[in-house]
């Protein structure tokens, strides 16, 4: 992935691990891409309705307090103007196959940055 500004909006990543967050925006932010942070799906939901640009990308950690992954994409999903924002799963959650067509990408935690750039540069190729 080269280091050129990306069209579009940031980056937002939700988790509510901090430590695990900050090495995430670390290595997003290398690639050149603006980033976002919510430490659960309530902060993120709040960003992801008043942001502008808003984000084009969500990497969504599934348990988080207040408001978890899972509801989370299911408020998304139910938004017209955030329906269509892909999102990357990145969880420790072993995750049934049923599940996977709900995410564009899902990373098993640990993630190593190679992973976590060649499925951002996935999910936003054209």
């Amino acid at each position: 992935m080269d280091n050129e500004e990306p069209s579009g909006g940031p980056i937002l990543i939700v988790d509510d691990d901090e430590d695990v967050g900050e090495d995430f925006r670390a290595v997003v932010e290398r690639a050149g891409h603006d980033v976002l942070m919510a430490e659960n799906g309530r902060v993120a939901l709040d960003i992801l309705l008043a942001a502008a640009p808003q984000p084009r990308l969500v990497l969504l950690d599934l348990k988080m307090p207040v408001m978890d992954g899972w509801e989370l994409l299911a408020l998304m999903r139910s938004y017209n103007r955030l329906n269509r924002i892909p999102v990357i799963l990145i969880t420790a959650t072993t995750m049934r196959a049923a599940s996977r067509p709900a995410f564009d990408a899902i990373l098993m935690k640990p993630v190593s940055e190679e992973a976590l750039l060649e499925a951002i540069q996935k999910v936003l190729s054209p």
